[in-house]
């Protein structure tokens, strides 16, 4: 689709792909657990995620998206939830996509490896895309996405540098 752009005006360009019939199925398996820091408590037991996994195979999905990684040393596949629940779907024709972790940029950090997953993994752009946005009181603040590792934070001239 020629001359598309998102958010009114940003990245413009052409867009192909999608799938407007798509259905989604959500599954949820991380849960916080209760501390002062709730990013550090988040888990997500194994048993959750292979449980949600068979669900999608018996529910009929033809993708799984993992967006879950492990910390540390790898594991054996046969130790490996994901790896498991990885492989019976894809025994059953699901297309298995995991996420390659959040421990990089240093050597050995990706997870969900085996053969029969797709590791997906991030990456940054050289762009920002600036946008006042009004508040309901009528304050107008300016948002900028930036893929710099800037963390999200408010200037005093109200500018929000948000680094997703």
């Amino acid at each position: 689709m020629p001359g598309v752009s998102a958010l009114g005006g940003f990245a413009a360009g052409a867009a192909s792909g999608g799938a407007p019939l798509a259905r989604l199925a959500v599954y949820k398996v991380c849960w916080p657990i209760p501390g002062p820091n709730p990013n550090i408590e988040n888990t997500c037991f194994e048993a959750d995620m292979l449980a949600a996994m068979d669900d999608a195979v018996g529910d009929g999905v033809d993708v799984l998206s993992v967006s879950i990684g492990s910390t540390g040393a790898p594991l054996r596949f046969a130790d490996d939830g994901i790896a498991v629940g990885a492989l019976h779907a894809a025994r059953r024709g699901v297309v298995v996509s995991c996420s390659g972790g959040n421990s990089g940029p240093t050597p050995a950090t990706v997870s969900n490896l085996a053969p029969w997953m797709l590791t997906v993994g991030a990456s940054s752009i050289d762009r920002a895309f600036d946008s006042p946005i009004k508040l309901g009181n009528g304050v107008a603040i300016m948002v900028s996405r930036r893929s710099s590792g800037v963390p999200f934070s408010v200037h005093a001239e109200h500018r929000v540098d948000c680094d997703i």
